[in-house]
């Protein structure tokens, strides 16, 4: 093992660095156990600025490094021995962390499936709330400097050199040789380990003091930790891209702004975009006699869409026909331009599935206002959906919006106690018709009105004269008249910010601490404005998550709150959104809007058709929602039905196809109302404590065999022997729960006589086998749905629980007389059974940062269909037989019959007792593997083959567990061979 020392002003940090097989669990055990909360840090291949980053195909960690104060641990996941101690760190539900950014958290779940959530304190967050500002500052090498010392500069130099150094010819020039570096530089290279591991030592180091820092507000910090695990949540499930759409979108915005810049072109020999146009088109409004337009800070003629436009609006008739028709020409450039550079970012961002992961900065401002870029989705505006358009919900859900009507404004009349600000809010009248009356009376021009509203926002975010004229294209003395007759419509807000101008620092209601700026001390009003409107939706956020328990928070963005519903529980969550939004802050009411958008974030009830004529899936060709179009293969009669053949279904061409692949389409939920008892929502979803104890006794009263479960995980149960001391004795349910009342709830499906069907999606990484794939299959959902199709059935509605996932369980009743076992694989990829010797985790359960299990159709079980009974009950071959079934044919008989008596050893071991028998059939084909006469991957394939009936049988072992235990022994005995004598090799013969 590599070890490194490094003394920095006094302060001496260890690097230990172990190589393939040599890291010592004791050691390294006694290491992790010594601090409860460790610096977290880790090294990835190199992530490009635009297109998916850590989503991104190709996308993974090099090092993981675990860092105390003095010592850092750098592993290599590459190896299997340390890959395991990682995970078992990561996996530990009472370990902390302390990271810098989400980057570390983001790449441990996207590599090792791992959610960090609430676990981990950011460091970089805790910079930006105890010192905000926009963005200098926060960098890890600059905190360290500034509290600590250079080294980690010294670390990151002497990394940057050997990268150049080693890096090949043509790949030095620019930064080219960093992106090779992050990818290609060997892991055991002494500056990267260093590297690495003093990034987590100095993180560690680095959290007393921030946390310091935050003493005044250490409830901000709480808060700003949790928000940023919920945004993390809604980076890690992504946005789903209609890639259709937005393609389409694209090929006509590129042909319109094309088209416009060849006009120009053509007349004045100049690219649209030239600085030529504006100079121009200051002659030609000159010469027409037109003054008083808004211009640049140099003097130019501004050309933005917003001056183009009221230029149009005020003078068209002025303009000679020509002149008018080269400004439409660059307005439609204009208002293009945005709109393509978004369509190509949302292309480029979009994972391998179409998802797109924004990365959300929820303390972007000084204000802690958030920012979302990859791509900057707080930029799309509501007057034009086309961009959000191409955002939309998960098939069978709908998005539900909630926005904060006028917040800011409410918020400015709260804080600085105006009282004609505050009667015309109280009034209940449009603010905005409101101040026109009183700046202009009762004749207000509809002009009167725009100007009065942008003096509003510009007045109270600190924007002056020059800002007003470029919004609306009046002149500057224009703007400044208007600006100064709005402070005399409200004179409470413009003393008020006299006031705070005045203030080296603000001070919001919520406790944050903003400097000023002192080249702009105006600004100083809109601080505690915009951070108190921003707190009020946090606010909103933590109520409707933690009190009305409303998951699938899909987005968050200005003062608007989004979040994925199913399609029949819309209203009630778009109610409860509602709800917790609407409040009252210093005696002035918050209002919000909510609202079902529909399928898409862009949605209307009028929506019109799609690019170049298309009508969207979602709609017919009037551009109105058809529940027919929305499901031809879903009828209210049951899923799939009306397909008659099998060509329409699973083959064929054109429409059999088409049908085919909705049939097919495993993104949608399985259950569907068929107007008979459900789908049922449950109308009081469980919080905390006493609710679970009551959907505990739910499921008891329908005869299912209930036990607790560890609060917070699927595993371990709380009670041993749990399949036969399962009960529905109301009584002993309310001991068990009384003594664990957030523990989750466990089903045993045997007692219960349940077959639960688990249909899964592919983990991060996972590739669809090319049967599934080449049926347009993408996780358990559609194969099952291809195994009824194959059959010349549907699958037939039944009690449904959605899981944190993302997947669904299917309960059914076991058929009479039958006894089935669970299963893994066996019927098909991603498609797992719970009966004999499991158990299913009920609705009502959360699992930590994850989510609910809830109940998606509450109709009672049906019988399980014999089709699927008939492909449960054949039963794959016996694990004995695995290395037969596996073993290539050129091993030696010496070499198979090992195999074999390994995995019988794993089959035969009694339950509960199967670790050491894993461990101990891996070291001795480790032996043999370190002896050149077996090849790693065949021995393990043999052994987790034979492992199978442990992984999904009643004792709790785990895939991941089961593969430790088995790759920990093969490491072990690939470092101590195992010599062989044969009668071939004593005449010496060698095997091939």
């Amino acid at each position: 093992m590599a070890d490194y020392t490094r003394t920095i002003a006094g302060h001496t940090m260890t690097v230990h660095a172990p190589g393939p097989g040599e890291l010592d669990h004791a050691v390294f055990g006694a290491f992790t156990a010594s601090d409860p909360v460790l610096g977290l840090d880790v090294e990835t291949s190199s992530v490009p600025d635009a297109g998916a980053r850590q989503f991104g195909a190709g996308f993974t960690v090099r090092l993981v490094q675990f860092g105390t104060e003095h010592t850092a641990w750098v592993l290599n996941p590459a190896d299997p021995d340390q890959r395991a101690a990682i995970e078992a760190v990561l996996g530990d539900p009472e370990r902390r962390f302390v990271t810098f950014t989400n980057y570390d958290p983001l790449a441990v779940w996207v590599v090792f499936g791992i959610a960090l959530g609430q676990r981990v304190a950011d460091a970089h967050l805790l910079s930006k709330l105890a010192h905000p500002d926009e963005r200098a500052g926060h960098g890890l090498k600059e905190l360290a400097a500034r509290h600590l010392d250079e080294g980690l500069d010294q670390a990151q130099q002497a990394l940057y050199a050997r990268m150049r150094a080693l890096a090949p010819p043509g790949r030095r020039a620019g930064n080219f040789w960093q992106g090779w570096g992050w990818d290609h530089l060997p892991a055991e290279d002494e500056a990267y380990v260093v590297y690495a591991g003093l990034d987590a030592i100095y993180v560690r180091r680095l959290l007393p003091i921030l946390l310091d820092q935050c003493t005044g507000f250490a409830h901000l910090a709480r808060m700003e930790a949790w928000l940023a695990a919920q945004a993390s949540g809604i980076t890690i499930r992504g946005l789903l891209l209609d890639r259709r759409y937005a393609t389409g979108l694209l090929a006509e915005l590129t042909a319109e702004h094309q088209g416009a810049d060849t006009v120009i072109r053509g007349a004045l020999r100049c690219p649209g975009a030239s600085p030529r146009f504006a100079a121009w088109l200051d002659t030609q409004t000159t010469t027409a006699g037109i003054t008083g337009l808004a211009r640049t800070p140099g003097g130019r003629l501004q050309v933005s869409a917003d001056a183009l436009a009221a230029l149009l609006d005020r003078h068209a008739d002025t303009l000679p026909t020509h002149v008018v028709e080269l400004v439409q020409a660059r307005l439609a450039m204009a208002r293009t331009s945005n709109l393509l550079a978004n369509l190509r970012g949302f292309l480029a961002a979009a994972d391998p599935t179409d998802r797109i992961h924004p990365q959300i900065k929820t303390l972007r401002a000084k204000t802690a206002r958030m920012s979302i870029t990859g791509p900057p989705l707080q930029t799309l505006k509501k007057h034009d959906p086309r961009l959000r358009r191409c955002l939309r919900a998960d098939p069978g859900h709908v998005l539900v919006s909630c926005d904060f009507s006028q917040v800011e404004i409410r918020v400015a009349a709260a804080l600085s106690g105006d009282r004609a600000l505050t009667e015309v809010i109280a009034s209940g009248a449009d603010i905005h018709d409101a101040t026109a009356t009183l700046m202009y009376g009762p004749d207000f021009t509809p002009e009167q009105r725009t100007l009065s509203k942008r003096a509003t926002f510009g007045t109270i975010f600190g924007g002056g004269a020059r800002a007003l004229a470029s919004q609306t294209g009046v002149d500057e003395d224009t703007a400044r008249q208007v600006i100064t007759r709005w402070r005399a419509t409200y004179p409470g807000v413009a003393a008020y910010g006299r006031r705070l101008a005045a203030l080296p620092e603000v001070i919001t209601p919520s406790g944050r601490q903003i400097p000023a700026d002192p080249a702009r001390p105006y600004a100083n009003a809109n601080y505690p404005i915009q951070s108190t409107a921003r707190d009020l939706l946090l606010a909103a956020v933590y109520t409707l998550i933690t009190h009305h328990h409303v998951g699938g928070l899909w987005l968050f963005v200005h003062d608007e709150v989004i979040v994925q519903a199913p399609e029949h529980d819309a209203e009630r969550v778009r109610d409860l959104l509602a709800q917790a939004m609407t409040t009252t802050f210093r005696g002035i009411r918050i209002e919000a809007d909510a609202q079902i958008l529909g399928p898409t974030w862009g949605s209307t009830p009028d929506t019109a058709p799609e690019p170049g004529g298309r009508v969207h899936p979602d709609q017919n060709q009037d551009g109105q929602d058809d529940a027919a179009a929305k499901t031809p293969v879903e009828p209210r009669s049951g899923l799939g039905a009306g397909l008659h053949d099998r060509d329409q279904t699973l083959g064929g061409r054109g429409r059999g196809e088409s049908r085919a692949a909705q049939l097919l389409d495993d993104r949608t939920p399985l259950a569907v109302d068929d107007g008979v008892g459900g789908p049922v929502q449950d109308p009081h979803p469980p919080s905390r404590r006493g609710d679970v104890l009551r959907a505990a006794l739910t499921c008891a009263a329908r005869g299912w065999h209930v036990f607790p479960l560890t609060p917070g995980a699927k595993e371990p149960p709380l009670v041993d022997r749990w399949e036969q001391r399962a009960s529905t004795d109301p009584a002993q349910i309310r001991r068990w729960w009384t003594r664990a009342p957030t523990a989750n709830i466990g089903i045993a499906t045997g007692p219960s006589g349940l077959v639960v069907v688990d249909l899964d999606r592919p983990k991060p990484g996972e590739a669809t086998p090319d049967r599934w794939r080449a049926l347009g299959v993408h996780s358990g959902t559609g194969v099952l749905r291809a195994l009824a199709a194959a059959q010349h059935t549907t699958v037939t509605p039944t009690y449904t629980v959605a899981t944190p996932s993302g997947g669904w369980h299917l309960y059914y009743t076991t058929p009479p007389g039958a006894v089935l076992r669970n299963t893994r694989g066996q019927a098909g990829w991603c498609l797992d059974t719970r009966a004999h010797g499991g158990y299913v985790v009920a609705p009502g359960s959360r699992i930590a940062s994850q989510g609910a299990y809830t109940l998606f159709d509450g109709r009672d079980p049906v019988d399980l269909p014999g089709w699927l009974h008939q492909i449960l009950a054949t039963r794959p071959a016996a694990a004995g037989s695995a290395a037969q079934q596996i073993t290539p044919a050129k091993l030696t008989t010496y070499v198979t019959a090992a195999i074999r008596g390994e995995c019988a050893r794993i089959s035969q071991a009694p339950s509960g007792q199967h670790n050491r028998p894993q461990w101990i059939a891996g070291l001795a084909l480790g032996q043999l593997i370190g002896a050149g006469q077996l090849d790693h991957d065949t021995a393990l394939r043999a052994l987790m083959a034979a492992a199978e009936p442990h992984i999904t049988g009643a004792c709790g072992c785990t895939e991941r567990g089961v593969r430790a235990a088995i790759e920990w022994g093969l490491t072990t005995g690939t470092r101590n061979p195992r010599r062989i004598t044969t009668p071939q090799t004593r005449h010496g013969a060698t095997h091939d």
